[in-house]
């Protein structure tokens, strides 16, 4: 879900017939081309003065995706209003987007000084926080923005999600619950809950009901297909899980983890050549996703390349220092290449860790018998 910023009630100062048309069309937020022509006309009209002009448009260049050009209509509208609240925290979003997370975390505490109730920025730098893997600092910022709207459906979704990533399975379904409340019809509602049935409480039917909600409510959604597709996988249903992985493909052929999932079920089903086809999209996809070169480590395992597994463990590890699949993996590798003391080094660290998932539970589980074994 993209997240917009908000328009509050501004003017654009401009009179008569046709600038009046202008101004409600540039303002309006349902037709990006229309606001971004209107708002154009504006800006040309008052030789780049009018600030929320600028603002107006870059929310609309936001919303059909052109980060840089919202990036540039956002610095003009806080070059002519150095205090607009707003556009600080509209450009936080934008950095947010571009991955300057540092920009981001900048623009977003300039919002909250100019305006300290505006539960915009809190959301964004908690969303910030998010995406660095910080979910307690997440947890923190996106409770602040709900302190201020206990009715912001978004941020109950948010924060349920970075509760599920940090293992707070409970208040992560409470957070769904609450926003199903508040809108019944939000298809990510159900799917968010669905993970955390399947992977906090490895309650599949209730999970695979919740990801069947959401895609009554959305047929294309295409994160719904993959997760319902994961919790058939950990039923035994791989056929169907295979199945739901190819609906998510086709729907959106740029879907990384859609490729990264089938990978794994193919892998589990002793087709690793095919599994490494997939593994190899989702890293071109998206190279700096550690999950996927862990999943591929694992795949040339099996497939026999050690050389090439370590690589990948590695380049995890290196992305994600805390991966557990990824230092079992390693770890065995080290025990092949008779190097016992880095085995121990990274089997004794995979244990210490906290377990998130089932993978990693069942890493853990392997990693103690391997162990136990060295020890003998």
């Amino acid at each position: 879900m993209r997240v917009f910023t908000a328009v509050i009630g501004f003017s654009l100062a401009l009179t008569g017939t046709a600038l009046a048309d202008n101004n409600g069309d540039c303002a309006q937020a349902n037709d990006y081309d229309l606001s971004i022509r209107a708002c154009s006309t504006i800006i040309e009209d008052t030789r780049g003065s009018n600030a929320n002009a600028y603002f107006a448009r870059a929310r609309a260049y936001e919303g059909k995706g052109d980060h840089a050009s919202a990036l540039d209509d956002y610095d003009q509208a806080i070059r002519l209003n150095p205090q607009y609240t707003n556009a600080y925290s509209g450009r936080g979003f934008v950095h947010l987007h571009m991955g300057h997370f540092e920009g981001a975390i900048t623009d977003f505490n300039q919002a909250m000084r100019f305006d300290q109730k505006y539960k915009e920025p809190y959301l964004g730098r908690g969303l910030t926080y998010f995406t660095v893997s910080d979910y307690g600092r997440a947890i923190h910022d996106i409770s602040k923005a709900i302190a201020l709207d206990p009715k912001y459906e978004l941020a109950y979704i948010k924060r349920g999600a970075a509760y599920a990533s940090d293992g707070s399975w409970d208040y992560a379904i409470a957070d769904y619950n609450t926003a199903i409340g508040l809108n019944p019809s939000n298809p990510d509602s159900y799917d968010g809950r669905g993970i955390a049935y399947r992977e906090g409480k490895g309650d599949f039917a209730r999970a695979i009901a919740d990801f069947d909600k959401a895609l009554s409510l959305e047929p294309k959604h295409a994160s719904a297909y993959v997760n319902r597709g994961l919790a058939h996988w950990r039923k035994g249903e791989t056929s169907e899980a295979i199945a739901d992985f190819d609906k998510a493909i086709g729907l959106n052929p740029g879907y990384a983890s859609a490729y990264h999932s089938r990978a794994s079920v193919l892998l589990e089903t002793g087709r690793a050549k095919e599994a490494k086809s997939d593994a190899d999209k989702a890293i071109e996809l998206n190279p700096r996703d550690w999950r996927f070169l862990d999943t591929r480590g694992h795949i040339l395992l099996a497939l026999g390349d050690t050389n090439g597994a370590l690589e990948d463990f590695n380049a995890a590890l290196r992305i994600n220092v805390d991966s557990i699949d990824s230092l079992w993996g390693r770890g065995q590798i080290y025990e092949a290449q008779n190097l016992p003391q880095l085995a121990i080094l990274d089997f004794k660290k995979a244990i210490e860790l906290k377990a998130l998932v089932d993978s990693n539970r069942q890493a853990q589980q392997k990693a103690r018998a391997r162990l136990a074994a060295l020890a003998r």
